[in-house]
């Protein structure tokens, strides 16, 4: 029977030794710790030349503008899309308003100007569009990596805060190390739902141009013709072309995707905690 359980602590076991986090061997048949030569000076030399790596890397041209241009594409999307959602509701309060204008030269050119104005909010959100789909290409693979890492973290995470509550019954732990890993557990959860709420904050504000639009219809009749097409184009774009974020074609992030994945985390922390309590 496959034992998920030593198939995920060996994984972690080989990937710490491997960046030298680890100066002890363990047998796999006994399961007992052994500090070795070979181990130890291994583990010496990674973190001697990672330290040695530093000064470059801070000298690096790369890194500072990778430090400084970190976040600012999800910045710029944020912007983008409430930008374009308050451009939106002026346009439609205006429009709203020219029901009571009664001048025909200033009725037209007041209807002009506004579908200057959607026009303009009409390009900008299907560059937005060809930007999220440019960004879901390129960082397809990066994306994938890092929900399925997010994935089995959190589960990790639960099952082995479970095992180290059960196991620490008849020992002595200081409140320290309790702290320390709530503090490090908390971070993790704290970056990880930032960045969760970021990618649903540009959907739920695009979402909301939609609906915008939605009170078109309950405009009295009237409007110039070129207004109304705009109008009539714009709702048409949108529904055509709905803001998604593919993740390689696999799935779309969205928040049903979200609700799935935490419910499956539950679920499977469940599975391994009932697994630990029947067999160890």
């Amino acid at each position: 029977m496959f034992d998920i359980v030593q198939s995920m602590l060996r994984i972690s076991y080989y990937y710490s030794r491997f960046l030298g986090v680890l100066n002890f061997e363990i047998d796999s048949k006994t399961g007992y710790a052994r500090i070795t030569t070979q181990s130890t000076i291994y583990a010496a030399v990674v973190n001697v030349v990672l330290v040695c790596l530093i000064p470059s890397l801070t000298q690096s041209e790369l890194l500072h503008i990778l430090w400084k241009n970190a976040g600012q594409l999800h910045e710029y999307l944020i912007l983008v899309v409430m930008g374009m959602r308050q451009e939106l509701r002026s346009v439609l309060s205006q429009t709203r308003d020219l029901e009571e204008e009664r001048r025909k030269a200033t009725f037209m050119i007041k209807c002009c100007t506004l579908a200057d104005q959607l026009e303009a909010i009409a390009r900008r959100q299907s560059e937005l569009q060809k930007l999220v789909d440019l960004m879901t290409i390129i960082f397809g693979i990066q994306g994938i990596c890092i929900a399925s890492s997010s994935y089995i973290s959190c589960i990790g995470s639960i099952y082995f805060t479970f095992s180290a509550i059960k196991r620490s019954a008849g020992m002595t732990c200081g409140l320290n190390v309790y702290m320390l890993s709530g503090i490090v557990i908390g971070v993790y959860l704290l970056d990880l739902g930032i960045t969760i709420d970021n990618t649903f904050t540009v959907l739920d504000d695009h979402d909301e141009l939609e609906q915008l639009l939605e009170e078109y219809s309950s405009f009295g009749i009237g409007l110039d013709k070129r207004l109304e097409t705009v109008f009539e184009s714009f709702q048409l774009q949108l529904a055509r072309h709905r803001l998604e974020i593919p993740i390689l074609g696999l799935y779309n992030m969205d928040k049903t995707m979200g609700i799935s994945m935490t419910n499956s985390i539950i679920l499977n922390s469940i599975v391994l905690i009932q697994y630990e309590l029947k067999y160890s």
